[in-house]
């Protein structure tokens, strides 16, 4: 099973049972100044690493199974992760989905994160947990992944869905950082943060659902999140996934770091297929 859980669930949690708990917060002095008691460090960039050059590809499944045997994950380990508020979810969603893709299922999400932890005063520590390692044992999950070849064959299929995760700004191409600008033709934008309130949990998961559906994302089709490399795209991925019950949801992981590297891929600037009638999401 995956999801959510609140902070008063996993405080009852602390020191029970086999539970590992990943600090994803994107600096290890953050997790040094404190953090909550058993959380173990792991930053996003420790699951990706250049391959033949390009940047941000997923690890080897053998290296990503070492990791997480490292953090003394099994098949049968419970794992909860948290990041700290919903401007960086995407680090706990993303290694979240690095657990999925290599096999792993009974993992969850601290809604709210560590702002709201610490907000409700409850326990921190600066002492790091004892772990040990385990054997960790990798089966590729390929309904969750995509690859630009993947991605490219269902461009015009009308049973899939292509969903942007990023900002407008990059979905119309008047900002970015990759090779060339805009978006995947008929890509539909959502921005992961839509899904977040201002206290930084998610909304109604039924007010979700009608904004997704708005836009034409159903339960019945097939859909494909990408960003620039994976990150926005996993909170998609987990959102629609585990939260709304989606069947068939894949991550394109190396995303617009990758296709807009790849000179014969097509790319469109604007807001089309977005439209006027989703500006309201």
């Amino acid at each position: 099973m995956a999801g959510i859980v609140t902070t008063e669930w996993l405080e009852g949690q602390l020191g029970q049972g086999e539970l590992r708990l990943l600090d994803n917060r994107g600096s290890f002095a953050l997790y040094e100044t404190n953090h909550s008691p058993g959380a173990q460090f792991l930053h996003i960039e420790t699951l990706r690493m250049s391959e033949g050059g390009m940047p941000c590809k997923m690890h080897s499944l053998p290296v990503l199974g070492a990791i997480f045997g490292r953090l003394g994950i099994d098949d049968d380990t419970p794992v909860v992760l948290y990041a700290t508020n919903p401007d960086d979810h995407l680090s706990a969603s993303y290694a979240a989905w690095s657990l999925a893709v290599t096999g792993h299922r009974d993992f969850w999400l601290l809604d709210g994160h560590y702002n709201k932890w610490a907000a409700e005063n409850r326990p921190m520590t600066q002492f790091y947990p004892l772990v040990g390692e385990v054997q960790y044992p990798v089966r590729f999950d390929a309904s969750i992944f995509a690859d630009w070849r993947y991605v490219r064959d269902r461009m015009s299929d009308p049973d899939v869905v292509l969903v942007d995760s990023r900002t407008r700004t990059l979905y119309n191409g008047m900002t970015g950082p990759t090779i060339r600008l805009g978006h995947i033709p008929g890509a539909i934008l959502h921005n992961y943060l839509w899904d977040f309130s201002r206290a930084g949990t998610y909304h109604p998961l039924d007010k979700l659902r009608e904004r997704y559906a708005r836009k034409g994302i159903t339960p019945d089709k097939e859909v494909i999140t990408y960003c620039i490399t994976g990150r926005e795209g996993s909170a998609v991925w987990f959102m629609l996934h585990h939260l709304l019950g989606f069947p068939r949801v894949r991550l394109y992981q190396a995303s617009l770091t990758e296709w807009a590297a790849i000179s014969e891929l097509p790319m469109v600037t604007g807001n089309e297929p977005w439209g006027e009638e989703c500006k309201a999401a």
